[in-house]
């Protein structure tokens, strides 16, 4: 299955990047976001000495996601390609999905598209009516939030 959302952004393609990087831990994510993300690998940046900063977001990234109610999936993700076209790719590792997130940015001629992709399959039969009846529309109405809060951030 593929669940696509995407804004406009009007400003510099690399500012834009350096926030999707920062997907779920960067100072705009709305703090009403019922999914978070908990950081699980650090790769120390050059710049700083060994233990320093938070690190570098990088190919190797791990991070924890959870659904912020009761009972609700959580599960882990690595990102396994960030390419010069703008493009970070994470893969379920594990939990409900399976498949990748990605976010890509499309420069335009009026600002730079953000799309965030879900190229997915749903593991299990609980959890496919779960997604198809509860976890879905959640999920389309916290990314709407997410690109809106990421473009609000651009203003």
């Amino acid at each position: 299955m593929i669940n696509s959302h995407a804004i406009i952004i009007n400003s510099d393609i690399e500012k834009v990047f350096q926030q999707a990087l920062l997907w779920g831990e960067a100072e705009w994510w709305p703090k009403d976001c019922l999914m978070r993300y908990t950081r699980l690998s650090n790769f120390p940046s050059p710049l700083w000495g060994e233990g320093q900063g938070e690190g570098v977001v990088q190919v190797g990234t791990r991070y924890h996601q959870k659904v912020l109610l009761p009972f609700a999936p959580e599960w882990d993700v690595e990102i396994v390609s960030i390419t010069t076209n703008k493009e970070v790719t994470r893969k379920f590792l594990n939990g409900i999905f399976s498949g990748t997130d990605s976010v890509i940015l499309k420069p335009l001629k009026d600002g730079i598209e953000v799309k965030a992709v879900m190229d997915f399959d749903v593991n299990g039969y609980f959890n496919k009516l779960a997604w198809r009846f509860i976890f879905k529309r959640m999920h389309d109405e916290n990314l709407e939030k997410i690109l809106k809060a990421m473009k609000g951030y651009f203003l």
